[in-house]
């Protein structure tokens, strides 16, 4: 987890982020300061209550520390480990729409979307236009109904008609949501629309600041982006970075089962069942071809660097390789396979997977949200990486992931 400033934040604008509303304070060398260093945005600290004799510390954009440990959004749509439904209808918040207030309901699904963001954000406003409904978070996430069908709810963030705005979305709900600069033309706006349609969220635009390292623009979940020049286009600050903890959102992670020749794989039976294929790929016959990460199935992941999805579960696409998109299934029937040709040449498999969150052909930038893991033989995510080789019989060689995406 990143524990330093990034290049071009003082600690002084670091300090007035981080939010003095409470009686906390920022301190890069602390548990808490350390934690929201790693999240990779920005978001201020609403409040700290004790719980049970444990200290809570939760952000604007919903995110919420139990320690220095981040509480987890819980497998199914539960409630998160040690979180009674009391506190979880007090972080949800409520909204008014004339006469009718809503407030959480774990069994209406928009609780259980809520609840399965993975952070718990407070509604701010619930509006409806037409057949839509949309509930509106601290965080800019949007729940919505497209049409008059109440059990069709969604998060925005999909642009599935080639327009300016997502799904769901026209100029008006732009401005309002924004604010009163969106400028569809801008290049902040656009880049919020961007990012948006990626982290599946449209923040309200708090302001700048201008320093000696370009301008800082922030929005409420702390999402911020820079200008480093006045005459270039902004970028998300700090940048994504390409790396493999940053599939499953930071952090180091056991290997369950190495890369290559491995006792598992070298079994007889394990190897006539799963991996005398290999020779065909550059490495030795019964060879396990990736690494198996260690992970609680319904880990959210993420893209590692741009490309564009070639396999998004079982039987869905042709796959990179033009072998097809069947391997690795989930046993309990999950999405199966995410594979993706990074812009690189690089093939990337996430295997096991339990949900597809993309579709064959759809592009993926640096950090986008693809899916998640699932359980085979245990719960954990089987990630491999393979390059062009026209030396061997497929066209392709298996290669370390760490290889490709450090150590």
């Amino acid at each position: 987890m990143e524990t330093e400033l990034p290049k071009g934040l003082t600690l002084d604008i670091a300090k007035a982020w981080f939010g003095t509303k409470t009686t906390g304070r920022f301190n890069p060398q602390g548990a808490i300061g350390k934690a929201w260093l790693g999240l990779g945005c920005f978001p201020e600290l609403t409040e700290i209550e004790d719980v049970g004799g444990a200290e809570y510390h939760r952000f604007a954009d919903g995110t919420v520390f139990r320690g220095s440990e981040r509480v987890a959004a819980a497998a199914g749509g539960g409630l998160p480990d040690g979180i009674g439904a009391d506190l979880v209808t007090r972080w949800y918040g409520q909204a008014r729409e004339g006469a009718r207030t809503y407030r959480f309901a774990q069994d209406h699904p928009v609780g259980r979307l809520w609840l399965g963001l993975g952070r718990f954000p407070e509604l701010e406003w619930v509006g409806t236009f037409d057949v839509r409904r949309y509930f509106r978070y601290a965080d800019g996430t949007v729940i919505y109904r497209p049409d008059a069908d109440t059990s069709g709810y969604r998060v925005m963030g999909a642009n599935t008609n080639g327009g300016l705005f997502p799904d769901g979305m026209d100029q008006d709900l732009a401005e309002l949501w924004f604010g009163e600069k969106f400028n569809p033309a801008g290049a902040v706006s656009q880049l919020w629309l961007k990012i948006g349609q990626q982290r599946k969220r449209f923040p309200a635009y708090l302001g700048d600041v201008q320093t000696p390292d370009g301008q800082f623009f922030r929005f409420a979940d702390g999402s911020v982006f820079r200008r480093a020049q006045p005459d270039e286009d902004p970028t998300l600050f700090p940048a994504p970075v390409m790396s493999m903890t940053s599939i499953w959102g930071g952090g180091e992670r056991a290997i369950n089962q190495g890369f290559g020749p491995t006792p598992f794989s070298l079994d007889p039976d394990n190897c006539a069942q799963f991996y005398a294929w290999t020779a065909d790929f550059g490495i030795a016959r019964c060879s396990h071809s990736g690494l198996d990460i260690d992970m609680p199935s319904g880990t959210k992941l993420f893209a590692p660097m741009p490309g564009t999805v070639t396999c998004a579960g079982t039987g869905t696409g042709p796959g990179a390789d033009g072998f097809g998109c069947a391997a690795y299934p989930d046993t309990d029937g999950g999405a199966g396979r995410l594979e993706f040709m990074m812009d690189n040449g690089v093939m990337l498999i996430l295997g096991h997977a339990s949900e597809a969150d993309v579709v064959v052909g759809q592009r993926a930038a640096a950090g986008d949200f693809v899916g998640r893991s699932g359980t085979d033989n245990g719960d954990h995510l089987h990630l491999e990486t393979r390059v062009r080789d026209q030396n061997t019989p497929s066209g392709w060689r298996i290669v370390d992931p760490r290889d490709i995406l450090g150590r």
